[in-house]
């Protein structure tokens, strides 16, 4: 290559390179033809100026497109390989498969089975008070004495009504015989008889109200009325509660109704022995739930001959509901919440590589720390339980349990479980 081909790439690539070489050129040459020439004469120092000039311009035009290929196909290698967030480090966690006892914390209340309130039959004057306020007292036994004066003169009366009718009547009955009275005399004395019986009868009846006894056995508790006071028709005296037997009454959620047996057993402790539990037995369901409340109502019998319980109390009970022999259990700190629901990350295999994805689910009773999930999971399935603050969609995991990476099959264990509510 000349000088004239090298002065021509020197145009065409416009480089510094070529403003430099030009002004020493007009220097030291003139312009003759095809080469550069000074007094006709090319010096040796010149051509080799010009050698070392286009080999440096050509080493530009060379070089830089070999650059400029080899980064190009350092990009193309790059993007072969996957792009995105580093892998999260998390640990995970298999499904498990349980027996699990599904138990309800609620609260109830503790009633008499048998509770009255002792009111009188009629209006008297109270004469005497026949127990001691707080005691334990037999079926029948006298609890108040009215003065009873004026119902044994009623009743006295009566009685001699009565015998006066008696005699009448038979005196009728021996003439009709005789044909000496008519048969409507004879009726009447037989009705009138009965009249007088019946008035005996109800001032006898009138007579025993003066003395009010005790229904059945029970613990009877402050008196309202003490001796000389007046009392009338329904006024209330004592009341009487029978401790041998009470009733406990909770409501339960309406999802727990399809788990409720009669003569299921409920557990329950109260603050007097918050230590001790006792037990009770259901015995009665309503047939019907509360319309505001959607809870049921529900009733526990419960053996207090010791006489340790008393109405009133507040009972913190544990209930039973059934038993699910296939129960989903998974870590509780598996579970995320959010504006979406409730979900979990579960681990899921693509080419090799594990990835997580956002699965709901619904959440039943909860075991120490772990939670039953009635839908959104399987039992090959397998949960992040470690680290779900710094998962999201889509990202590769890191697994630090290599157990539960491969998949290990799920285990049945025993368990009891309980559920919130509340029911």
């Amino acid at each position: 290559m000349d000088l004239h081909e090298f002065y021509v790439e020197g145009v065409f690539r416009k480089k510094v390179d070529l403003l430099l070489l030009t002004r020493r050129v007009r220097q030291r040459f003139c312009w003759a033809g095809p080469v550069f020439l000074r007094s006709g004469v090319v010096w040796d120092d010149d051509l080799s100026f010009a050698r070392r000039a286009r080999k440096s311009v050509f080493a530009r035009l060379f070089l830089f497109p070999s650059v400029l290929i080899a980064l190009a196909s350092g990009c193309n290698q790059g993007a072969s390989k996957p792009s995105g967030p580093p892998p999260v480090s998390v640990e995970v966690a298999p499904v498990e498969v349980r027996a699990v006892t599904e138990t309800a914390e609620l609260v109830g209340e503790l009633f008499a089975l048998g509770m009255v309130m002792i009111q009188s039959e009629i209006d008297g004057t109270v004469k005497t008070l026949d127990f001691i306020e707080g005691e334990y007292v037999k079926a029948d036994k006298p609890l108040y004495h009215l003065d009873g004066a004026e119902q044994r003169a009623k009743l006295h009366a009566a009685q001699a009504t009565l015998a006066l009718k008696e005699a009448a009547y038979k005196r009728t009955k021996a003439l009709a015989a005789h044909e000496a009275s008519s048969a409507a005399n004879l009726d009447r004395a037989e009705a009138e008889l009965k009249v007088a019986r019946a008035d005996v009868e109800f001032a006898q009846l009138q007579l025993d109200r003066t003395v009010i006894r005790a229904p059945w056995s029970g613990m009877v508790g402050l008196s309202s009325v003490y001796p000389g006071q007046r009392v009338e028709v329904k006024t209330p005296l004592v009341r009487l509660d029978n401790l041998a037997e009470l009733q406990m009454v909770a409501s339960v959620p309406e999802q727990a109704l399809p788990r409720v047996q009669m003569g299921a057993p409920m557990q329950f402790r109260v603050a007097a022995y918050p230590d001790e539990v006792f037990m009770g037995k259901v015995f009665f369901i309503s047939p019907t739930l509360d319309a505001q409340t959607r809870r049921l109502t529900v009733k526990a019998l419960i053996d207090n001959r010791a006489g340790r319980l008393r109405p009133g109390m507040f009972a913190n009970i544990r209930a039973e509901l059934g038993t699910n022999d296939k129960a989903l259990l998974i870590p509780e700190s598996a579970v995320v919440y959010d504006r979406t629901g409730t979900f979990v990350w579960k681990l899921e295999k693509k080419d090799g590589q594990n990835f997580a994805t956002k699965v709901l689910v619904t959440i039943g009773s909860r075991q120490d720390d772990r939670v039953e999930i009635t839908s959104g999971l399987t039992t090959q399935d397998i949960v992040v339980c470690s680290g779900v603050n710094k998962v999201f969609s889509g990202v590769m995991l890191l697994l630090q349990d290599k157990a539960a990476a491969q998949g290990a099959p799920p285990t049945e264990k025993p368990g009891a479980a309980k559920t919130e509510g509340g029911a």
